[in-house]
C-alpha cells in the first residue's frame, strides 16, 4: 500500500505576520530563495494523486493558482474560511475524490528535516491507522505538548494534547504533519471541523494516533522572528 495523496493546507490568515503577507502568502513567502511549500514538495513522498493545496477566502488566489500549474498540484478552495474549518478541507477533499486509504496532511507554514518518506514507510510498515510527526524537543510554554504512552509495541500512542503552559520544561510537539486513514477521517469529521480542537481528542480517546518522534530541526512560520531565524540546512 502506499499514499493515497497530500494534502496542504493554506489557508492561515497569518494575522501575525504583519507587512511580509500583505502581497504574498505566508505559504508563499521564499526563504532563501525558495518557497515554504515549494520546500515542502521536495519532502513529500510519492502519492497516487498529485498533491492538494487547501486555500481558504484569500485574496492571493491567483498566486496559489500560478503555483499550482508550474509545480503540478491541485488546487482546492475550502469553502469554510475560518481557522476552525481547516479539517473541512481535508473532509471535502476525501469526500470528493473517494480517498479511502492513508492521506498526508501538512501545515503549509512549517520547514522540517526530517524526510516524510520515512514517517510514511514506518507509518505503513507498523500498520496503524492514524499518526503525527512528533517533533522534539521544544518548549512547551511556546507549543503545547505530547502526551504520549510509550509502553506499546508499534509507535508510541498519543494520549492527550496539552495546550502551551507555564513551564521551562522541553517536550515533544505537533509538528504539523499527519498521515490519516481518510474513511475514518470521512466518517468521523464533517465539513466544517478543526483537525486539532474536533477530531484529535477523539483519536486520542480512543489510542488510535500514534506518534512519529524526531529530533531533527523544524520550526513553523507563525511569526516575524521565527521566519527571519529559519534554517533551511536540509529542509
Amino acid at each position: 500500500m502506499e499514499l493515497q495523496a497530500a494534502i496542504i493546507l493554506c489557508g492561515g490568515k497569518a494575522t501575525r505576520m504583519g507587512e511580509l503577507c500583505l502581497d504574498t502568502p505566508k505559504s508563499l513567502l521564499k526563504v532563501d530563495g525558495l518557497s515554504i511549500l515549494a520546500r515542502q514538495l521536495r519532502k513529500l513522498p510519492k502519492t497516487m494523486f498529485a498533491p492538494f493545496l487547501a486555500i481558504g477566502d484569500t485574496p492571493h488566489s491567483q498566486q496559489f493558482a500560478d503555483f499550482s500549474q508550474k509545480f503540478d498540484c491541485q488546487l482546492h478552495r475550502n469553502l469554510v474560511s475560518s481557522p476552525e474549518g481547516t479539517g473541512g478541507a481535508v473532509h471535502q477533499i476525501i469526500r470528493h475524490y473517494g480517498l479511502r486509504g492513508p492521506v498526508m496532511v501538512l501545515n503549509g507554514d512549517v520547514l522540517f528535516q526530517e524526510p516524510l518518506t520515512d514517517m510514511a514507510y514506518y507509518h505503513l510498515d507498523n500498520g496503524v491507522k492514524h499518526s503525527i510527526l512528533g517533533c522534539g524537543l521544544y518548549p512547551v510554554r511556546e507549543y503545547g505538548e505530547l502526551v504520549l504512552k510509550k509502553d506499546t509495541a508499534h509507535l508510541p500512542k498519543v494520549l492527550a494534547f496539552n495546550e502551551k503552559q507555564n513551564s521551562i520544561e522541553l517536550g515533544f510537539i505537533n509538528g504539523g504533519c499527519y498521515i490519516l486513514d481518510a474513511q475514518d477521517y470521512k466518517e468521523n469529521s464533517s465539513s466544517v471541523c478543526s483537525i486539532e480542537r474536533d477530531v484529535f481528542p477523539r483519536l486520542c480517546l480512543d489510542e488510535s494516533l500514534h506518534a512519529y518522534l524526531t529530533t531533527k530541526y523544524w520550526t513553523d512560520m507563525g511569526t516575524p522572528e521565527r521566519f527571519s531565524n529559519a534554517n533551511t540546512a536540509g529542509c
